[in-house]
């Protein structure tokens, strides 16, 4: 190999690594505190916490077998829903 062709490798991988970081650096919402639910109902945040393991993969909350939303790399999801078990 010549080294305008390792230079040119290693600009790529450089390159192609940034867009990759660029594109994982998401996260979710900032946290805004709900209003008070209706009568008899409660709210639990749900939160995920930041890191670099997963940070690309959108994680999904089940509630009552249910997919309730996609929960981002440190952001939260408020649930609101009855009291009692949930699975």
């Amino acid at each position: 190999m010549t080294v305008s062709t390792t230079r040119r490798i290693a600009i790529l991988t450089l390159i192609l690594l940034a867009a990759m970081l660029t594109g994982c650096g998401a996260s979710g919402p900032a946290y805004k505190r709900m209003d008070p639910p209706m009568n008899g109902q409660g709210i639990v945040y749900i939160y995920r916490q930041p890191g670099h393991i997963g940070m690309g993969v959108h994680g999904v909350v089940r509630a009552n077998g249910k997919a309730v939303t996609d929960i981002k790399n440190g952001g939260y999801f408020p649930y609101v829903g009855m009291p009692g078990p949930v699975k």
